[in-house]
């Protein structure tokens, strides 16, 4: 698995884990790996061999859409709660006038977009 991927299973097994009150000493014993190698994924620090990813999949409840898709979800999440952060700085009426722009850029942008097609 990529880093990326690497790290997004080993955050979303630790959640799941928490989520079901199971601790790494029972999770080791509900999968036979070692409770060092546990913690080792769980913080990215090591990756998985896919016969042991089914067995954490299995007994977390994991699926492997929630694998994928969390590292992409979690870029653009980060982006957004910047944005927010950044909005709330301002009065309401600056941030209506920002949405204002962002509308007026994006119907530039949509504009180009057709004349770029129609050439």
């Amino acid at each position: 698995m990529p880093d990326r991927e690497i790290f997004a299973f080993g955050q979303e097994m630790r959640k799941r884990r928490k989520a079901k009150n199971i601790s790494l000493e029972k999770l080791s014993e509900l999968t036979g790996i070692s409770k060092r190698h546990i913690i080792n994924i769980e913080k990215g620090d090591a990756n998985a061999s896919l016969e042991l990813v089914v067995i954490i999949m299995k007994q977390l409840d994991i699926s492997l859409d929630n694998i994928v898709f969390s590292s992409i979800l979690d870029e653009d999440q980060k982006l957004y709660k910047e944005i927010i952060i950044r909005l709330m700085k301002f009065p309401v009426s600056d941030r209506e006038i920002i949405i204002e722009m962002l509308d007026v850029i994006l119907e530039k942008n949509k504009l180009l977009h057709q004349h770029k097609t129609s050439i």
